[in-house]
């Protein structure tokens, strides 16, 4: 703490951090803290930097225009943040927001308020708790179904979470398949081969029976290409 007049406070390695434009994420999302709280607008954020941050992509404009008004996107985004951390309370942030608005705006910054709470624990328990609880059963008649926007890449889905888009799939790669961009998502990516090859043409890389791999939002991999098919099993989660 400074004795003198602080003139600029710049941060370095931030625990909790909102990020509402893309401009910001390329800035401060390499900067959070391994193990910290990123919250990111889904709207005007498309491409997430490598961190070994927590990240949510939550979609805070999108829900402040079906109350009617963007301007309570940070409301939205404040009450996501009282759901998922514990650096305020929800009832701390009502009391002000009573305090600074009368009506009608009163009660459309309360219900953001009480909207970002709700996408908050959604995305807090969604990653683990929300897929819906199945004893072991056989999957043969699960069907396999083409993966839109990758030729020749089909899965078969055993368990999912519409709501929050996460997954438990088996993917299955035709031989011959090529993809030629590099790949980044929004999402915990946990992979296991099972057979076959699939080769990591920008890491110089040949994935193979046995291989694992765990990546955060944002981690950069492919171009891919896989000479005779591959299998994997992979939990895609959100948020945690």
């Amino acid at each position: 703490m400074s004795d003198g007049e602080v003139d600029d406070l710049k941060v370095t390695e931030p625990d909790i951090l909102l990020v509402m434009s893309q401009a910001a994420a390329d800035t401060f999302i390499p900067k959070a803290k391994e193990g910290g709280v990123v919250l990111l607008d889904s709207a005007y954020v498309e491409d997430i930097p490598e961190t070994k941050a927590r990240v949510y992509s939550i979609p805070f404009t999108e829900e402040a225009r079906s109350l009617g008004s963007e301007t309570v996107a940070n409301v939205i985004a404040l009450g996501a943040i009282a759901s998922i951390s514990s650096v305020i309370t929800k009832e701390s942030l009502g009391n002000t927001l009573k305090k600074r608005f009368g009506p009608p705006q009163r009660g459309m910054n309360l219900q953001a308020l009480d909207k970002g709470y709700e996408l908050g624990e959604k995305r807090e328990q969604g990653g683990r708790y929300s897929k819906k609880q199945q004893e072991i059963h056989e999957t043969e008649s699960i069907p396999w179904k083409a993966v839109e926007g990758y030729p020749g890449v089909y899965e078969k889905i055993l368990n999912e979470d519409p709501e929050t888009g996460s997954v438990t799939r088996l993917l299955r790669y035709e031989p011959g398949t090529v993809f030629n961009e590099t790949l980044k998502h929004d999402f915990y990516e946990e992979i296991y081969v099972l057979s076959g090859t699939l080769i990591d043409t920008g890491k110089n890389l040949t994935l193979k029976a046995g291989y694992y791999g765990y990546r955060h939002p944002g981690m950069e991999h492919g171009p891919y290409r896989s000479p005779d098919g591959m299998m994997t099993f992979e939990i895609r989660t959100y948020g945690k």
